[in-house]
């Protein structure tokens, strides 16, 4: 080798150093799908009249090339699309790096490619190229810039997106071609457009943060807003446990819950429920005061959740397999009114001078007549409290409101089409909103909730045996839980709902030709539920799906600016099914619960990476914190660090998932 070709090679590594291993557009997944080899697809726009004059004038207010201030629009277009604050572009024999903060500006982004042609003209005779002769594990770009006097075509020599600037006659021309395979049908055009609002939008102010410039049009950012509207249905204006009481003056002899501790009649369960309502407001418990409940997955259990309810209660879910002292933690956090116990005090639940137990066998011996009216809560009222991992070391209570439990109850049962005939397991742990899921879709749809017993826990063998017993029509599960079962094993299934972490590629292939198999996304700040997808067979990794009635999605950037379709953002989500906020967390309340996104609506950021697809169905994409769904556990590893550190041989601690 050469001196000049040495000094040439590390100047290249010296500009990619730690640089990302692939830079370029985002890539449709959903497209992919749809055309496994490169599609090129090609558009060409002529730039405005006069354009020229303005980028000639700005070039020369601030000692810049042309062809500097075009490449930094083109820049501001990739970074706005990929959502990455550092990426690769080559042009000819170069390769371009640049790195953006909050306030970069088009002019900062030019001056950085000026001083970085200025650097590589030397080696001019020795392209970037010449390292991936030597090393594997150079960065790869997919995306070309070029420019210049003579017509040009943008050619894709395998990367995603190309485009080329002519400039002639006082006139600017931009040719993009794209692998459609890859970005989608009509990506070509949006970027090319896109393109050019984007440069018209920094001429005329270039020293504004790309963040801020203007990269969709009306046309389009209407489009995109309406791929966030959920359907519009009537929500009645009465709280959740009212669905249940209907169904018990419609039907009162049908079975509402097959439990391991007895059969109930939905005339049998709403009579129960009132007598804990009567035993809660006769201890003194009035509307917004919580109650827990410590009660294993059983029929009792549903009774009393629907007589806190009745009550005008919080119901606060006590897992009686927690740690001890998570659930002492939880009662003196929520300031509980008292706590619901088993008959046999086989709960784990600590005796404590500021909390009282009160034994649920007690509400046997009263009346079952229906509490007043208004003595329950109101639909707008908070109806229930999850407590949640927390970034700080301590859990969080979530406080949800009954609109939201009245919204998706009528929701799965149009959606699942649930009826007398439908049988719905109770599989969810009682600490999980999951399991007001279930609760909630058999008994909001007439249907019966079978509940089996605590233990043995329901995986493999076990699951497959109690769905067959119970004749379940219809169950939600954690991916990884549902990939132990075996279709043919349950022919009696007919709706599989996986939910709680993401989906992988093989489960549509085992489960979608078999059964409707869903794919649901919601955190618990979004009464459970916020987005859903219909699976096929085919589609690999299936995306979220789109909006339940009723809500609105965006997804936005750091700004709270809705983004492009394709490029990632973070997930908002806003409608009934919004939570309260955290339980005596004002400060955290105010920076996840925001009222923005361009309307003076609430909203929920659920620090979910999403983007919309070309078919206008969100794919998750990550998390934008170290947040980790497993086995549909919501864990904060920094609270696991933080637990570690109380230990005094553990100076510092770091959690991750194997």
């Amino acid at each position: 080798m050469t001196d000049r070709q040495s000094a040439a090679r590390d100047h290249w590594r010296r500009l990619v150093a730690d640089a990302p291993p692939v830079s370029g557009p985002p890539v449709d997944r959903a497209a992919q799908a749809r055309e496994p080899s490169p599609v090129p697809e090609s558009f060409l726009v002529e730039l405005p009249t006069g354009l020229s004059r303005r980028l000639r004038d700005l070039s020369d207010r601030a000692g810049l090339s042309p062809f500097a201030v075009l490449l930094a629009a083109y820049q501001t277009l990739l970074h706005r699309h990929a959502a990455v604050e550092d990426l690769l572009i080559g042009s000819s024999s170069m390769v371009f790096r640049s790195r953006v903060g909050a306030g970069t500006s088009l002019l900062d982004l030019a001056r950085e490619n000026d001083e970085q042609r200025r650097a590589a003209l030397p080696h001019s005779d020795h392209p970037f190229s010449i390292l991936y002769d030597e090393d594997d594990r150079t960065p790869v770009y997919r995306a070309t810039f070029a420019h210049g006097d003579a017509p040009m075509a943008a050619d894709l020599n395998d990367a995603d997106l190309a485009m080329a600037l002519t400039a002639a006659d006082e006139r600017l021309t931009v040719g993009c071609v794209v692998d459609a395979g890859r970005l989608g049908s009509g990506a070509a055009e949006s970027y090319a457009r896109r393109y050019v609002r984007l440069l018209e939008a920094g001429l005329d102010d270039a020293d504004h943060p790309i963040a801020r410039l203007p990269l969709l049009d009306d046309a389009e950012q209407r489009a995109l807003l309406a791929l966030g509207i959920g359907t519009t249905v009537p929500l009645p204006k009465h709280p959740a446990h009212t669905l249940v009481e209907d169904q018990a003056e419609r039907d009162p002899h049908r079975v509402a819950v097959d439990a391991h501790d007895g059969t109930w009649t939905y005339r049998e369960l709403d009579r129960t429920a009132n007598r804990v309502a009567r035993l809660l407001r006769g201890e003194g418990v009035r509307s917004g005061d919580v109650v827990a409940v410590s009660l294993p997955r059983s029929g009792l259990l549903v009774a009393a959740l629907l007589g806190v309810f009745k009550a005008g209660g919080v119901y606060l879910p006590l897992d009686p397999g927690y740690p001890e002292h998570r659930l002492s933690f939880m009662l003196s956090d929520s300031a509980a009114a008292l706590v619901l116990t088993d008959t046999d005090g086989s709960d784990t639940v600590s005796d404590s001078p500021l909390v009282r137990r009160l034994p649920v066998d007690r509400a046997l011996a009263m009346d079952d007549a229906p509490v007043t009216p208004t003595a329950g809560a109101a639909d707008a009222a908070p109806a229930y409290m999850i407590y949640t991992s927390g970034s700080s070391g301590r859990p969080k209570g979530v406080l949800v409101g009954h609109r939201g439990l009245v919204n998706l109850a009528q929701w799965q049962r149009d959606h699942f089409g649930l009826g007398a005939s439908s049988v719905v397991l109770q599989f969810a742990p009682t600490s999980f909103d999951a399991s007001l899921w279930e609760i909630f879709m058999a008994l909001g749809s007439g249907a019966r909730l079978f509940v089996p017993p605590p233990e043995p826990p329901l995986s493999g063998s076990v699951l497959t045996e109690t769905i067959v017993g119970g004749d379940v029509t219809h169950v939600t599960l954690p991916p990884s839980v549902a990939a132990t079962i075996a279709p043919d094993d349950v022919p009696g299934l007919t709706d599989l709902v996986v939910a709680g972490e993401q989906c992988p590629a093989a489960l549509p292939g085992i489960w979608a030709s078999r059964l409707r198999l869903y794919n649901a996304y919601g955190p618990t700040e979004t009464t459970v539920c916020a987005t859903v997808h219909r699976c096929s067979p085919q589609e690999g990794v299936p995306p979220i799906g789109g909006p339940l009635p009723n809500l609105r999605l965006r997804v936005v950037d750091e700004h709270l600016v809705p983004v492009p379709p394709g490029a990632p953002g973070e997930l908002m989500v806003g409608g009934p099914a919004v939570a309260h906020g955290y339980w005596r967390r004002p400060e955290l309340t105010a920076q996840r619960f925001v009222t923005g996104a361009g309307s003076g609506d609430r909203w929920y950021r659920t620090g979910d990476l999403v983007r919309w697809n070309r078919v206008g169905e969100l794919e998750f994409l990550g998390r934008l914190d170290d947040q980790i769904k497993w086995r549909g556990f919501r864990i904060e590893p920094d609270e696991i660090a933080a637990a570690l550190q109380t230990h005094p041989g553990v100076r510092a601690a770091v959690v991750v998932l194997h």
